[in-house]
């Protein structure tokens, strides 16, 4: 709904401001995520967090042994994943409810996929 896609808008362009940042976010906004530009590290969190974030149901224990293998210790891998469920919890709670937008967040122009 409206609430989560201004909420999920303005994580992308947190995304689209940092440096490089730009073609990812783009590329997350279409839907198709290139984590490409990336590192081998942060490419292994990208694709950890995704499908972490589409609650898939196919986590593996190989899910985490890439990570530990791309240098991220249990308990970073464990702040990873509670990143993750806090942004997916809140965003759930915010388009449940309805949630506007805080005052100091400015409002989003939303692209369509397409674009």
């Amino acid at each position: 709904g409206q609430s989560l896609s201004l909420l999920i808008e303005s994580h992308l362009r947190d995304l689209a401001s940092a440096e490089g940042g730009e073609s990812l976010a783009r590329s997350v906004r279409s839907g198709q995520p290139d984590f490409d530009s990336l590192d081998s590290r942060q490419k292994a969190l990208g694709y950890f967090a995704l499908k972490l974030a589409k609650l898939s149901g196919e986590h593996t224990g190989e899910d985490l042994q890439i990570l530990r293998e791309a240098g991220f210790s249990d308990s970073q891998i464990l702040e990873a994943i509670h990143v993750v469920g806090f942004f997916s919890h809140i965003n759930r709670v915010a388009e449940a409810t309805g949630v506007d937008l805080e005052t100091w967040m400015p409002p989003a122009d939303i692209p369509s996929k397409e674009d």
